[in-house]
């Protein structure tokens, strides 16, 4: 069957500063800390309105901040519009931690901290004493539960809120096995539930145990799902048992690696940092070459050898001996004599984020690969992509169907981030029926709708990004209020028409037609004139400028060509995320 994943809510990442208000030692290696805090509620800082702290997911996880384990400085990433920015030096140390049974309105939320003795969260915990302060990120994105009839659930003792909170969440009537691995009885907790809890008690790191345990449960059918949560190379045994051995669908599981024996987190976040802010040319392709070809992937599965590996791939054994010390100097591959093992940047690259980030095949692969472009763009403000691989981008998302429904995934999200804090003068003034139509439109209702509970309207999108924007509309709860069109179409009537002019291709005559078209008295232009302030952000904005060139910043030809159909410009807004919000209304 075609099972589909569970839908994922984002959520505005918010730097908060909480206080300790009381411990309980919930097993002798496990530590339940409670915070307190004003900034759980909604608050201002910094000319920001930031939102309350909202945990709906059971595998939600935010970031605490801690002081270098080395100099005791506290470095703190930069609050942004939804986001948070990384300083480069000092790095802020940050480890991920999951909000325990945390309800809407709650004045507290709950944080279990291993106590292995090591580290510097689970140093901190071991000490720490109401008062103590701490500030945490997030949580930035909630996954949904899914509807399945039959549950299997995971994890080591790292993972252990999360479990709690499946139980905790996962409604009745349906069948749950769970496993929980720990390596010695103390750290064994109670567990209030109906489910079906075995515990797994082995001090062996490879987890055999584990996985026969789990060979052992009753096998998942179509309608199961499979959610786990270990230490990484044991994690990549329990995912091939369930794929290559059950032949589950990639949609039925999701599995996370929560850390890797003998890697330090600090390590791992440098690792993740030098993939990507790799500068030069060849270090970037020789990570794109082996995604296309699946090479850390062969080596996960047990490939060890430069022949089997090339037969594998089907590539050029004496081309691959060439490149292989390069795959080393990156990270990527281990060797000792003839044998080849996963490095610690092979195994990032093993996850399918970072496989569509790399890959030459996906949206978001050949909108990096624009980059080539970047001259000509430079030169005439034109596309990169184009002058990169030749065609258009939206027509290869329409000529494609796996690059249109990724690259509909990607520029919605990218323009909800654009938007989602601040067009708060348009959803002030416009009408309480708007159509909106262009790129990213259905980010921009959602945006709209936000602010507006009585709003209604319809986002009009190219039939490539038709899939992409339904689901984008359903996972925010608006379906009832926002309908689709695709491009093209006749426009339905509204208050105000929101023309979102994202990119060159979106030239003056073409928004005069649609002018000429809707007859509105009330119509806004977003265009992204500017760079946005947030970093994070400033990345976006550069893959939509690679991907579809820049419109003219100029204002003065299509004011004058609309002028003839009565219309002239009311207000001019800028906003912090680049984009520039223009009111044309009637004169008459």
């Amino acid at each position: 069957m075609d099972y589909e994943k569970p839908a994922t809510l984002k959520l505005p990442i918010v730097l908060r500063q909480v206080e300790v208000s009381r411990t309980e030692e919930v097993s002798p290696t496990l530590k339940r800390i409670w915070f307190t805090s004003d900034e759980l509620k909604a608050f201002s800082k910094d000319g920001r309105n930031l939102p309350p702290f909202r945990s709906e997911g059971p595998e939600d996880h935010v970031k605490f901040f801690f002081p270098s384990p080395v100099d005791g400085v506290l470095s703190l990433p930069v609050q942004a519009d939804g986001t948070i920015d990384w300083p480069k030096n000092p790095r802020p140390v940050a480890r991920d931690y999951t909000p325990r049974g945390y309800r809407d309105g709650d004045t507290e939320v709950a944080f279990d901290f291993v106590l292995h003795g090591h580290g510097v969260a689970s140093t901190w915990a071991a000490t720490a004493k109401p008062g103590d302060r701490l500030h945490m990120a997030g949580p930035k994105a909630s996954m949904t539960i899914p509807d399945a009839d039959h549950f299997v659930l995971i994890a080591d003792q790292t993972a252990l809120p999360a479990l709690c909170n499946w139980l905790e969440m996962l409604p009745q009537g349906k069948r749950v096995d769970a496993l929980v691995w720990i390596d010695e009885e103390k750290s064994r907790i109670e567990i209030e539930t109906t489910a079906n809890v075995h515990w797994i008690v082995d001090a062996n790191p490879e987890g055999m145990a584990l996985i026969e345990a789990a060979r052992a449960l009753p096998r998942p059918g179509g309608n199961s799902f499979v959610w786990g949560a270990m230490e990484a190379g044991v994690l990549r045994k329990v995912r091939s048992l369930y794929l290559d051995e059950m032949g589950l669908e990639r949609g039925q599981i999701d599995m996370a690696a929560y850390w890797r024996r003998g890697v330090d987190d600090d390590q791992l976040l440098a690792d993740a940092m030098r993939i990507k802010e790799t500068g030069s040319l060849e270090k970037p392709f020789l990570i794109r070459t082996a995604v296309q070809f699946r090479l850390p992937d062969l080596v996960s599965e047990g490939v060890d050898s430069l022949e089997a590996l090339a037969q594998r791939a089907g590539v050029n054994a004496d081309a691959l001996a060439r490149l292989m010390p390069g795959f080393v100097e990156l990270g990527i591959f281990k060797r000792s004599s003839e044998r080849i093992t996963l490095g610690l940047a092979g195994d990032l690259l093993t996850s399918p984020f970072r496989r569509a980030l790399f890959s030459q095949t996906t949206a978001k692969g050949r909108l990096h690969l624009a980059a080539r472009g970047l001259p000509h763009f430079l030169q005439t403000g034109e596309s990169a992509y184009k002058a990169t691989f030749g065609t258009e981008l939206e027509d290869d998302a329409a000529n494609d169907r796996e690059i249109g429904d990724q690259l509909g995934h990607e520029l919605g999200h990218m323009v909800e981030a654009l938007t989602s804090q601040t067009l708060g003068p348009l959803a002030a003034a416009c009408g309480s029926k708007v159509t909106v139509i262009g790129t990213g439109a259905e980010a921009i209702v959602m945006s709209l709708f936000k602010n507006r509970p009585e709003m209604i309207g319809t986002a009009m999108v190219p039939g490539w990004a038709l899939d992409e924007a339904r689901e984008h509309i359903e996972e925010a709860g608006l379906k009832a209020r926002a309908e689709l069109a695709e491009l093209g179409t006749a426009l339905p009537h509204a208050e105000t028409l929101v023309i979102s002019a994202i990119g060159r291709r979106w030239s003056d005559a073409i928004i005069e037609s649609i002018v000429a078209a809707q007859e509105a008295s009330d119509i806004w232009l977003i265009e992204l004139v500017a760079r946005p302030e947030s970093l994070e952000l400033a990345e976006d904005a550069a893959l939509i400028d690679a991907g579809f060139g820049l419109r003219p910043t100029e204002l003065g030809p299509l004011t004058a060509n609309l002028a003839e159909y009565g219309l002239a410009p009311e207000q001019t807004h800028t906003t912090r995320t680049g984009l520039r919000l223009t009111r044309f209304v009637a004169t008459v």
